[in-house]
């Protein structure tokens, strides 16, 4: 057997050809720099066989990518293996990064440092033919290292041959990857969930080169993922900066982010405002590898603040032009905004952030006591989250003075419905207070006086009345007396009329003052317009003989009801018919007439021939006390209150009254109005009653009366009627009759000279249920109102009629 048929010399021959390359491998890492200078195609080493010569095998282009690859890996880990893939030569890279000493592997299979982890037994025997075709094989593989940790690794294999072309083993270059293969799998990872995001980010390295783009920046500015990545990423959106850029370099290299306000230009030309966000990452070793940008679109949040900004503009200017207080509170209630009026109200300038609530000094309400400012409309409006009005309240101001207003504070709600602060407008209504109390002061003076002049009228009236009962009573009884002669009994009634006129004129101003104070009552019922109208002509006839005026009546058939208070009509008639006899001259004549209008309403016209009245005076007619000129109240007499009352009443009739006339000397027309009444009987109403029998049955009558005229007259007629008197001048002496004597009906007068009539018949009420008949001069509604409360079933008003009176008397005797 030859010496290179024997093994074991073999094996020796090749151990100490790898010592040697060993020791030769250890100068690879500075020779292999020479090869990336194309001037070698061999690596020759030397070992203790000899010299050998190792060929790269290859083409030429594959020879230099090679040489590339030794040069930028000569840090990573280097293993050399011969055929049998037992380790020759590993440098001190591999030994850090498998954890094993040249000593220990040496001649030892790789094994031993690792386990390959392929992906699959296919891919193992791809890239073992790839290596025996082409002599190299390059790729990623896991490594499972003898203490079990897995490791990624990026290598490169090549084959070595010796200058006959024989395989002698293979060189490795391998790179730890494991984590960069982490880090790629968390930007992946990461990318994922980026592109969730709605705001536009991306990675730029630092060249500015756009890197990493995600679905929102895609969304964000246009521009897709392959039109961004590995451009100029402030050419690509055409970025204005907020200040230079090199500043912004800097802070980002020295605090390792920046944040700040960019405009981009979108792919669409159209430009955005962006909140960006600038971070800075580092390798393992701090060094600055790539810039993290997230840019938020905050172009319409921008637009809105400009917008609120110029909002508050407007607030704070509109604010300060308005000429009431306005301030605003925070949620704390510490004032943040007021106008120069706050100021002048409070008399003082509050300090934005310390004065709570209100910048008044003190607070009061308006019946003088202290408002804790803790309890103002504003603190209320801010703790309960409602606006507050009504509340009136009194500043107090540095100086002392005082001012009234009235607060409208209304709360401010953020988008959830949480009250955030409270707006406050203050109306100085100091003046107003004034004038209500010079108004209410003045209205108590005229209520007063207004008091007065019904006190005055209604003892006027009394003072009026009483004397001229006994008069009229004396009078009546006389006028149809036959022992008298005709001309004394013609002048008895000239008498009775006169009294009639003035108890006419008390009439007439006691409804005036019932109908301004409101105190007038109707009794409105369905009223046969026509036969008002003939009992008004039957009324006024004496004195149409007396003034010698002729009188035609053209009454329309079937113009029916009319809704009207019939005694109060008669009246309003009675006045105007009265006035047209009275203006029209001798042997003139009156024209009266009544018709149903289609509106549904009715008239009465009255017409006459007189003296008419002046254009400038007919405005004027209904008012009171006018009677067109102190000539025509020097020639013809009275008041002036006829048509005046005549006007009120039909108001309160929702009727209407006016006057017409072509002027002086050419007559006058007034015209009546009232609303129709619809009826289904055909009945006519009867506006007196037949004259009653002037006797009444056997009575015994307690007759009260101060006035000694009056009682001597009304008891001697009394008497003569059938009726038995029983006369107390006074409360005491009725009150003691009334125990003493039986009667059947009291008839007091109200005004005595130790008492009231009232407490009379409150006497006779409670101790001897008798009915009562008041008679007075008082005859004001309150009077009436009085006596009916006092007890009394009747009110009779002086001077008193001997048949009303006796009427009054059968009545309450009959329901007695």
């Amino acid at each position: 057997m030859s010496k290179a048929e024997d093994p074991a010399a073999e094996l020796d021959r090749l151990r100490s050809a790898n010592a040697e390359l060993n020791a030769r491998l250890e100068e690879a890492e500075e020779t292999l720099r020479a090869i990336h200078s194309g001037e070698v195609d061999a690596l020759v080493v030397q070992g203790h066989g000899g010299t050998q010569i190792f060929t790269l095998q290859g083409t030429e282009t594959e020879a230099n990518q090679f040489r590339g690859d030794i040069l930028s890996q000569i840090s990573d880990a280097v293993v050399a293996m011969d055929p049998e893939r037992n380790v020759t030569y590993l440098n001190a890279a591999a030994e850090k990064q498998y954890g094993v000493k040249s000593s220990d592997i040496l001649g030892r299979s790789y094994r031993e440092m690792w386990t390959p982890g392929w992906s699959s037994p296919e891919a193992e025997q791809a890239a073992l033919q790839v290596l025996h075709d082409t002599g190299k094989w390059s790729g990623e593989i896991t490594h499972i290292k003898r203490d079990g940790v897995k490791i990624h690794v990026e290598s490169v294999v090549i084959r070595l041959h010796d200058t006959e072309g024989k395989d002698i083993g293979v060189l490795a270059t391998i790179r730890d990857i494991t984590e960069r293969k982490r880090a790629e799998e968390r930007v992946a990872e990461q990318s994922r969930l980026l592109d969730l995001s709605f705001d536009a980010i991306f990675v730029r390295d630092l060249e500015n080169r756009i890197t990493y783009w995600s679905q929102g920046a895609e969304d964000a500015y246009g521009f897709t993922r392959e039109e961004a990545v590995g451009k100029l990423k402030h050419e690509l959106l055409r970025t204005e900066f907020p200040k230079p850029l090199e500043q912004i370099k800097e802070q980002l290299y020295r605090y390792g982010r920046w944040i700040g306000e960019q405009k981009h230009v979108r792919k669409d030309g159209s430009v955005i405002i962006d909140n960006t966000r600038w971070v800075l990452e580092r390798d393992a070793q701090g060094r600055p590898v790539s810039i993290l940008e997230t840019n938020t679109d905050v172009t319409e949040r921008r637009r809105a603040e400009v917008a609120l900004q110029l909002s508050e503009r407007r607030y704070r200017s509109l604010i300060q032009g308005l000429p009431a207080a306005v301030y605003t509170c925070d949620r704390e209630g510490f004032i943040q905004l007021y106008n120069a009026a706050a100021v002048e109200l409070w008399g003082r300038e509050p300090e934005i952030g310390k004065d709570m609530w209100c910048g008044a000094l003190r607070l009061y309400r308006p019946d003088g006591s202290p408002l804790d400012l803790a309890r103002c409309p504003m603190a209320r409006t801010l703790y309960e989250g409602v606006g507050i009005r009504g509340d009136e309240v009194i500043v107090e101001r540095p100086d002392g003075s005082r001012r009234y207003v009235l607060p409208y504070p209304d709360p401010i709600f953020d988008a959830d419905g949480e009250v955030t602060g409270a707006v406050n407008m203050l109306l100085d209504i100091t003046e107003r207070k004034h004038t209500e109390t010079l108004l209410r002061e003045a209205k108590d003076t005229a209520e007063l006086a207004n008091q007065s002049k019904d006190r005055f009228l209604a003892v006027l009236s009394h003072e009026l009345r009483t004397p001229l009962t006994p008069v009229l009573l004396t009078v009546a009884s006389l006028e149809h007396d036959p022992s008298l002669g005709s001309e004394v009994r013609e002048d008895l009634t000239m008498i009775k009329r006169n009294i009639e006129l003035e108890t006419k004129l008390i009439d007439d101003l006691l409804d005036l003052s019932r109908i301004t104070s409101g105190k007038l009552d109707l009794v409105i019922d369905a009223v046969d317009l026509n036969e008002v109208v003939r009992q008004v002509c039957t009324i006024c006839a004496p004195q149409l003989r007396e003034h010698a005026v002729f009188l035609e009546a053209d009454l329309e058939e079937g113009v029916g009801m009319v809704s009207a208070d019939s005694a109060r009509l008669q009246q309003v008639l009675w006045n105007v018919l009265k006035n047209a006899i009275k203006f029209t001259p001798k042997s003139g004549t009156i024209h009266v007439s009544t018709s149903r209008r289609l509106d549904g309403y009715c008239e009465v016209r009255v017409k006459d021939h007189g003296i008419g009245i002046p254009a400038e005076s007919l405005p004027h007619v209904f008012n009171a006390f006018e009677q067109g000129g102190p000539n025509i109240t020097r020639q013809f007499g009275g008041l002036g209150l006829g048509l005046a009352i005549s006007k009120a009443l039909m108001d309160l009739h929702h009727g209407a009254i006016r006057a017409e006339s072509a002027g002086a000397g050419q007559g006058a027309t007034f015209v009546i109005e009232l609303p129709s009444k619809t009826m289904t009987t055909t009945a006519k109403i009867r506006l007196m009653t037949p004259p009653e029998s002037a006797t009444l049955p056997a009575l015994r009558l307690l007759l009260v009366e101060d006035h000694a005229d009056t009682a001597r007259i009304l008891s001697r007629q009394l008497v003569r009627s059938g009726v038995t008197v029983i006369h107390a001048p006074d409360v005491g002496s009725a009150i003691q009759l009334a125990t003493q004597e039986p009667f059947d009906v009291l008839v007091s007068d109200l005004g005595l000279p130790d008492g009231t009539g009232y407490q009379i018949m409150r006497h006779i009420h409670e101790n001897h249920q008798k009915p009562g008949i008041a008679m007075s001069g008082y005859g004001m509604e309150e009077d009436m109102r009085r006596s009916r409360e006092a007890g009394f079933s009747e009110h009779l008003v002086k001077p008193i009629d001997l048949r009303e009176l006796i009427s009054a008397i059968r009545r309450v005797a009959v329901k007695h």
